[in-house]
């Protein structure tokens, strides 16, 4: 009898040739963790890289059927999942170092595209769910800077002129920066760095 599994999705890039091998995990549950771990009745939970490593990506059905698509060429192997264990940004490090497997978060993809989003009134569904997130959460941004420059304001009379220049200066940084977007390493790039795009 043969084995069957299923393949969540194989990508090329068309201007590139790059190939890709995805899977995606989105619970909420389980952070992705080095080993899986072990449910009561000795079933292995779907939370461990060694799991993805042996069942999603190097299954001997799903090698065969990979290698009848893409032939010998390389691909890289993506996994997306929701969280990890920390600190995430090295936990994605000993993923590609020990399993070959490049992690990516799926708040890092959805703020990214959240970031790209140019089209107004986009005919694709995901592309307008996307546009519309990014949308809302500007208005409600700018309405919350509202409340922020009027603290500033009323604070003019109550502090000190130094610690009032230093609140108003922390309100412009603030502003310029579009609200809590840190700088941080994400998922994604640590991803494109590694595939060097």
């Amino acid at each position: 009898m043969r084995a069957c599994k299923e393949i969540d999705l194989l990508a090329v890039n068309p201007i590139d040739r790059r190939k890709y091998h995805i899977e995606s995990r989105i619970s909420t549950t389980f952070k992705l963790r080095e080993k899986a771990t072990k449910k009561t009745n000795g079933d292995t939970h779907r939370d461990g890289l060694d799991y993805f490593k042996a069942e999603k990506f190097e299954h001997r059905a799903v090698l065969t059927k990979i290698k009848e698509l893409f032939g010998d060429s390389s691909y890289n192997k993506v996994l997306v999942v929701h969280d990890t264990e920390r600190p995430i940004s090295s936990f994605i490090e000993k993923a590609f170092e020990n399993f070959g497997i490049h992690i990516l978060l799926m708040k890092d993809i959805i703020a990214d595209l959240k970031e790209q989003v140019k089209v107004k009134g986009s005919r694709d569904d995901i592309m307008r769910l996307v546009e519309l997130i990014a949308f809302e959460e500007r208005e409600e941004w700018k309405e919350s800077f509202k409340i922020i420059e009027q603290g500033v304001k009323d604070a003019k009379h109550r502090l000190p002129e130094d610690e009032h220049r230093e609140l108003r200066k922390a309100a412009r940084t603030l502003k310029r920066r579009g609200g809590a977007k840190a700088e941080r390493e994400t998922s994604t790039r640590i991803f494109l760095e590694k595939i060097k795009i």
